[in-house]
């Protein structure tokens, strides 16, 4: 995936579905979607990159998005994520780590944005 961090607005349909695990990135990033109705943080390569991905989600929830989803197989951004009221809710297992999904539901992901927005806070996820 390189070193760039990828934050996409996409179908909040299609992100239940993927976060569920019926249905890969592939599937997800296909589905028509005008309009953002959910953050899709498909790639955060390093804490470092924390303040950007902040402010994709921002923009993405400003615009629409009423959900996040999130992979991850690091316990640093999985705290994080958690913190701001994610659950873990399907796995997978490729080869080399256990991978999860992550769901951040619409009052928690709003509840963390305004949150965020009030205190300047963009450094981290709690």
């Amino acid at each position: 995936m390189g070193d760039e961090l990828k934050v996409i607005g996409v179908s909040a349909a299609a992100a239940l579905r993927w976060a569920y695990g019926t249905i890969g990135d592939e599937e997800l990033l296909a589905v028509p979607c005008p309009k953002p109705e959910a953050v899709f943080i498909s790639y955060l390569p390093s804490l470092e990159q924390y303040p950007e991905m902040i402010a994709r989600s921002l923009a993405l929830f400003y615009s629409g998005a009423v959900i996040a989803i999130a992979r991850s197989d690091n316990r640093a951004v999985e705290a994080k994520l958690r913190n701001a009221g994610g659950l873990v809710v399907s796995e997978e297992r490729p080869p080399l780590a256990i991978q999860r999904r992550w769901l951040v539901p619409p009052d928690k992901f709003a509840g963390w944005c305004h949150k965020v927005k009030k205190t300047g806070q963009v450094t981290s996820l709690h």
